[in-house]
C-alpha cells in the first residue's frame, strides 16, 4: 500500500471555483482531507458545515478516499431546485 496519495479537493461557488491539488498520507478521511485544504487554500470561503461527494456520490466524512479521488465540497442550498423551478414555470405563465 502506497505511503501517500494524490487527491483533489473541489468546491465551487456560482462564480467561481477552488481547487486543492494535495498529497495526503494513505487512508486519509474525507474530513481530514477537507482540513487540509482549508489550509493550503486560506482564501477560500470554505462551508462551515459541508456535505461531501467523490465524484457525484455522496460520502460521509468518514469515507476513506483512494489514489487519485476527487473530493467535492457541497455547500448548504438557499433554495430547494424544486421550489425555484416552480417559480420560474410560474413566472412565465401568460395570463389567459
Amino acid at each position: 500500500m502506497p505511503e501517500s496519495i494524490a487527491i483533489e479537493v473541489v468546491f465551487a461557488l456560482p462564480e467561481q471555483c477552488w481547487r486543492a491539488h494535495l498529497r495526503v498520507p494513505a487512508n486519509t478521511t474525507a474530513g481530514q482531507a477537507f482540513d487540509a485544504a482549508r489550509s493550503s487554500l486560506p482564501a477560500c470561503p470554505w462551508p462551515d458545515a459541508p456535505s461531501f461527494g467523490v465524484y457525484g456520490k455522496r460520502c460521509a466524512a468518514e469515507h476513506v478516499l483512494l489514489d487519485g479521488e476527487r473530493l467535492e465540497v457541497y455547500r448548504a442550498l438557499h433554495i430547494d431546485p424544486k421550489d425555484a423551478r416552480r417559480a420560474r414555470a410560474h413566472a412565465l405563465k401568460r395570463p389567459r
